[in-house]
């Protein structure tokens, strides 16, 4: 089930992204507007959870909100129940609780065919007693124009709220322009703040092999999350990407006592611990997405249009 839910988030990336780069493209804005659901009540009610290790059982305690998390039915039971709702006019890419509606927006008109579609996602919610969290709804104009116009929307002559900074979208942060400088600024922060934490916990340890573990399990895990939609091309990007790897190679090469030499290449650690280069690990991804793209294993038909495939003429 997880493994699923990760590649609809990696196909919700995708078609998002391929939408935004043929409207910007083509010179067009798009307007986004990502709705926010309230927190909903369990649909198991006076439910208690223990936990279970071998023989022993932990004292039962009873769950007073939420819905149970990681089971088979939340996910499936949430989009049966989302299932029958239909835009007219505008874009939407829904997971789970998470929909985006979305077009471009180049005038009025086409500001007030969106306005449309809101306006059927707030009377759907209230048919079904839903409740959107209207103060967590927000807008974002996505262009590469100088000077953009802005058009306002509003759930039931509520304003809502725009911003003009990056917005995180299923754990990767998108900005107006779209670039990714905002996101790969965070993915640093958050893995230097582990680093440190590593320092601080292992620093009895002296087993390369257990070190590795906890680095590509906590650090190399944030480096390569949804790789594919923002792996850097810049070469700035890609050393700030890739300095992530070499602290830790430096930390681990002094508490595992291996000779480098310094200002030296990395190479001969990385090939002591049988790894790549983070770069070369995200050429890796994007070709093992290809593959299973060219044969069938993952079904994202709007990706696929894009490959062009030449084939020589041979006379035989």
């Amino acid at each position: 089930m997880i493994f699923n839910e990760i590649k609809v988030q990696l196909l919700t990336y995708l078609t998002f992204k391929i939408f935004l780069s043929d409207a910007l493209y083509r010179g067009s804005n798009v307007d986004v507007i990502y709705t926010n659901f309230a927190k909903i009540i369990s649909f198991i009610e006076n439910r208690q959870q223990i936990v279970v290790y071998k023989e022993f059982l932990s004292i039962p305690v009873r769950v007073t909100s939420g819905v149970p998390q990681g089971s088979h039915l939340a996910p499936i039971l949430f989009l049966i129940f989302i299932n029958d709702i239909l835009f007219q006019t505008c874009s939407e890419l829904m997971f789970a609780d998470d929909i985006k509606i979305f077009r471009t927006v180049n005038n009025q008109n086409e500001a007030d065919l969106l306005q449309l579609d809101l306006n059927y996602l707030y009377e759907w919610c209230t048919y079904n007693n839903f409740t959107l969290n209207i103060n967590k709804c927000q807008l974002m104009t996505f262009s590469r124009a100088r000077v953009v116009s802005f058009f306002d929307y509003n759930l039931n002559g509520e304003p809502l709220l725009r911003t003009f900074g990056p917005i995180k979208d299923f754990g990767i942060y998108f900005d107006p322009k779209p670039k990714f400088d905002c996101h790969i600024t965070n993915i640093v922060n958050r893995s230097n703040k582990i680093l440190g934490f590593i320092y601080r916990n292992c620093a009895d340890f002296d087993d390369s092999l257990a070190l590795k573990s906890v680095y590509c399990s906590l650090v190399r895990s944030i480096c390569e999350y949804g790789s594919i939609i923002w792996s850097p091309y810049q070469s700035g990007h890609k050393h700030k990407i890739e300095e992530i790897q070499h602290k830790f190679l430096r930390f681990l090469s002094h508490k595992c006592s291996i000779i480098r030499e310094p200002h030296s290449s990395y190479t001969s650690l990385l090939t002591f611990l049988n790894i790549e280069t983070l770069e070369q690990r995200h050429l890796r991804l994007e070709l093992y997405f290809t593959y299973k793209l060219l044969t069938g294993l993952i079904d994202c038909p709007e990706f696929l249009c894009r490959f062009s495939f030449h084939t020589p003429s041979r006379n035989s």
